[in-house]
């Protein structure tokens, strides 16, 4: 991967989708049903799966433009600062005054093992200004990423459209939730994570066996890519007839929140660069796997160097 620092290569990338601000607790482990725990610490941070992409993508030396709505709020203010200062373009997102900014509530246990409620707000109002802004910006652009925190309609109409511009098409399909078929044909590159792709396919992923039957289903739906992110466990992927898996990088876990978003963005700049499929998995791995050794979900989108010199070591 040194040739991906040499040639200078920076795509442009549209990231469409989620903006939301974090509010973030710390306890010992997670509450039971009723039950009432007395939390070790408390923070919030930017983020939003999409804002996430879009600044991981930018770190790692691409030119990102946003697409997506936030309220006119203080949160909304300190997305919009965060992303211009992240080298962002913002100028196509949206302040909706009749929708608070989208909030996500996450819990974090000791092992920094996460489960996440997530209130839209102005996300759920993503529509057709957007689409209409995307068709304008997508000609010169070379790849868009979609995620399921705006309507779904929305991102299926953009995926369309990037797919008969011939663009690529990096679908996260967070959260889960049911798609209809056409979904499938025009999610040209599919980014579940093990829930998510147990989600859509009925296979419990546990290992590279039920990663590649979990792989093949949606492939067999019209996916052309699958990519299944497992965690600690790293990646596996297939297109049917090139297929393999990359185990994880081996790091010091202090926070997972935003792993699959770093995982997402340092795929989608590669493979945007390289359109080399696992040479793209393993940036995507080792982004993903440097993303949980800092605390926060924007915050911990790793810089290009440290991924390069994380993949050198090996």
């Amino acid at each position: 991967m040194e040739d991906f620092l040499e040639k200078a290569i920076r795509p442009k990338i549209v990231v469409l989708g989620g903006l939301n601000i974090n509010l973030i607790a710390v306890g010992e482990r997670m509450s039971e049903l009723g039950e009432t725990l007395r939390g070790e610490n408390f923070y919030s941070v930017p983020g939003g799966k999409g804002a996430n992409q879009a600044v991981g993508c930018s770190r790692l030396g691409a030119e990102v433009t946003m697409l997506g709505r936030v309220g006119d709020d203080i949160f909304g203010d300190e997305l919009l600062v965060k992303l211009s200062n992240e080298k962002v373009r913002i100028e196509n997102v949206s302040i909706e005054e009749s929708s608070s900014t989208g909030v996500a509530v996450i819990f974090l246990d000791k092992i920094r093992q996460n489960r996440i409620i997530a209130v839209y707000g102005a996300n759920a109002k993503c529509g057709d200004k957007e689409i209409d802004s995307f068709s304008r910006i997508i000609q010169d652009s070379d790849c868009v990423m979609l995620q399921h925190e705006i309507p779904l309609e929305v991102s299926i109409e953009v995926a369309k459209i990037a797919r008969l511009k011939g663009k690529l098409v990096v679908w996260d399909p967070a959260p889960a939730m049911e798609l209809p078929d056409e979904a499938y044909r025009f999610a040209q590159i599919m980014v579940p994570n093990q829930t998510e792709a147990q989600y859509l396919t009925g296979v419990e992923v546990v290992d590279v066996e039920s990663a590649e039957s979990a792989a093949n289903n949606l492939l067999s739906k019209g996916v052309e890519i699958v990519v299944i992110k497992m965690g600690a466990d790293g990646a596996y992927f297939s297109t049917g007839r090139n297929k393999g898996y990359i185990p994880a990088f081996d790091v010091d876990v202090r926070d997972t929140v935003a792993a699959g978003d770093a995982f997402g963005a340092g795929f989608a700049v590669s493979y945007s660069s390289t359109n080399n499929l696992e040479k793209s998995v393993k940036f995507g791995v080792a982004s993903g796997s440097l993303s949980v050794t800092v605390e926060g979900a924007m915050d911990s989108m790793p810089l290009l160097k440290p991924v390069l010199e994380l993949l050198k070591k090996g």
